[in-house]
């Protein structure tokens, strides 16, 4: 077991794509980047193209994709998400996102976006957004 790590660890040495274990899944990788997580996530995602296959243990169907590339969230969010429904195992993993935009299926969802969209187009909330930035910019 110990000389199969070995192999497969000195193998991927400059990939930051996480190795699909038996039983365990790709849960090793993100215990073993625990304090860079996002750092991780950003690397993995960069890695595989924008779009990545997540593959959970397989006693707990977790198995999830994700994706950061443009011309697809694009055509989730806008084009076709019904087609994308998250389910049940989404609300029990993400249970802290609630019913709010990001853990809400479609009807909800839609009527939440109509509600942040006009409010987004509002110029004071352009504003102090443009503001805020400005602030913060300045800071660092």
């Amino acid at each position: 077991m110990f000389l199969c790590y070995r192999y497969v660890v000195g193998r991927k040495a400059k990939s930051s794509l996480p190795t699909n274990w038996p039983i365990l899944g790709m849960i090793p990788a993100l215990l073993k980047n625990n304090g860079r997580l996002h750092d991780h996530a950003t690397d993995v995602v960069e890695q595989s193209g924008g779009t990545f296959l997540f593959k959970g243990p397989w006693f707990a169907n977790m198995d999830m994709m994700v994706t950061a590339d443009p011309p697809n969230v694009h055509y989730i969010l806008t084009e076709n998400f019904p087609n994308f429904d998250k389910g049940p195992e989404f609300n029990e993993i993400f249970d802290v996102f609630g019913d709010g935009i990001f853990g809400a299926e479609y009807e909800s969802w839609e009527s939440q976006r109509k509600v942040i969209k006009a409010l987004m187009m509002q110029p004071r909330f352009q504003e102090l957004v443009a503001t805020t930035n400005w602030n913060k910019v300045e800071t660092v």
